[in-house]
């Protein structure tokens, strides 16, 4: 008798899932070395100008563009110190 109510991925969905995972890093580290070899700005710079563009006229607070951008808070604290440096 089979459980009806597994719903548990099987092997061929964890297997899609996995090889896609490790595509997109592939990909977004390819795409962060030609930003780099061209003296461009990273990738995690152009998600925080795009947060900051569609954020209210009011403005946005670091720690909501931390749960924005879900990365830790040290990191966006560099992170909007750079931007504000480069002048960006």
């Amino acid at each position: 008798m089979t459980d009806d109510t597994d719903t548990s991925p099987g092997d061929t969905h964890v297997t899609a899932w996995v090889r896609l995972f490790r595509r997109s890093q592939e990909i977004l580290q390819a795409v962060e070395q030609a930003l780099k070899a061209e003296g461009l700005p990273n990738l995690s710079v152009y998600d925080l100008l795009l947060e900051l563009r569609r954020a209210s006229p009011d403005g946005v607070r670091p720690y909501e563009l931390q749960s924005r951008m879900l990365i830790p808070q040290y990191n966006m604290s560099r992170l909007i110190e750079r931007v504000e440096k480069e002048g960006l």
